[in-house]
């Protein structure tokens, strides 16, 4: 049994065990808000030290152990926080580009995958880099579909501007082609995040891919 025991703990990415006290709670955000503190400043996850962490969280070492059996699951689980982040801004954008053009609102969509809510860039930029995605893929699924549920849902009741064709794959394609090149500009340019034309170009990309011919023809040649 302790053998069991130990060698799921040692799992990369997986914590310990979930807090299920208010404070504990707290006490692994504090551990969590420290180490993004660390990540961001250090420009590495590397940069994360156990009893260091305790003591930029205001915790002891053994509340962090109690949580987190090593550095890579103090990281995945920063990782999955980021990914949650997502969920909850595009849940917002949703609801707030509702009654814009689709174009703009499209704008806005791709401009949340560099919101400050998600995080320092550094740190984001450190987690991209070294978290195996391995380590936090039921949750970035879980996410994934959800997000694509929303756009589909949004997209659906503006089905006569765009190509006739099956929705959920058009979504699935923009959604992740956007995705992977603003991932490119974080780990290789990262002073294209800063760039509007970088933003406004991904939206543009996004809307010559999902817009219907009668769309094309409306614009100025």
């Amino acid at each position: 049994m302790a053998a069991k025991r130990k060698s799921q703990d040692e799992v990369p990415g997986k914590p310990r065990r979930m807090p299920r006290t208010l404070q504990g709670k707290q006490i692994v955000d504090s551990v969590l808000i420290a180490a993004e503190r660390v990540v961001a400043a250090g420009g590495s996850v590397g940069a994360i030290r156990m009893n260091d962490l305790a003591r930029e969280a205001g915790v002891s070492v053994g509340s962090v152990y109690h949580y987190f059996p090593n550095r890579q699951a103090i990281v995945a689980e920063l990782a999955r926080r980021l990914e949650s982040r997502g969920m909850e801004l595009a849940t917002e954008a949703i609801v707030t580009v509702r009654h814009q053009n689709t174009l703009d609102a499209l704008r806005v969509i791709v401009r949340l995958l560099h919101s400050r809510r998600l995080g320092d860039p550094v740190m984001r930029r450190s987690l991209l880099r070294d978290v195996p995605p391995s380590w936090i893929e039921d949750h970035v699924r879980q996410i994934d579909n959800g997000v694509h549920a929303m756009l589909v849902q949004w997209l659906s009741e503006r089905r006569s501007e765009l190509r006739p064709a099956d929705l959920e794959l058009q979504v699935f394609i923009a959604s992740h082609a956007v995705e992977a090149v603003v991932e490119r500009a974080q780990l290789y340019r990262p002073e294209l995040l800063e760039s509007e034309a970088f933003w406004d170009e991904l939206a543009e990309l996004a809307w010559r891919f999902l817009r219907a011919d009668s769309e094309r023809a409306r614009e100025p040649s």
